[in-house]
């Protein structure tokens, strides 16, 4: 058996910035009702379409690329060499 060194790249993410948010302002066309009056004596509901902001919460992440080195165990086959010894009787 002989040991190899097995080497890959991931994304690492530093423990700091693991919880790290950021908040976005998005714009948006919304409906906004309000009371108004048209009439003298009389108020009715009026709706508009306005820009709005809305804010969101986006994670922000910063990826690192780390290399890490671990020990791998190779299994391979091996022939075994096989050595024959004969003995001859030799007359004289």
């Amino acid at each position: 058996m002989a040991d190899a060194m097995h080497r890959h790249k991931y994304c690492h993410v530093h423990q700091e910035d693991k919880n790290r948010t950021r908040k976005k302002t998005k714009w948006e066309m919304k409906v906004v009702k309000r009371q108004q009056q048209i009439l003298r004596p009389f108020k009715t509901t009026v709706m508009r379409l306005k820009l709005m902001p809305t804010t969101k919460t986006e994670k922000k992440i910063r990826w690192e690329t780390k290399e890490v080195r671990e020990n791998k165990t190779v299994m391979r086959k091996e022939k075994k060499k096989q050595i024959k010894i004969v003995m001859e009787k030799v007359m004289q």
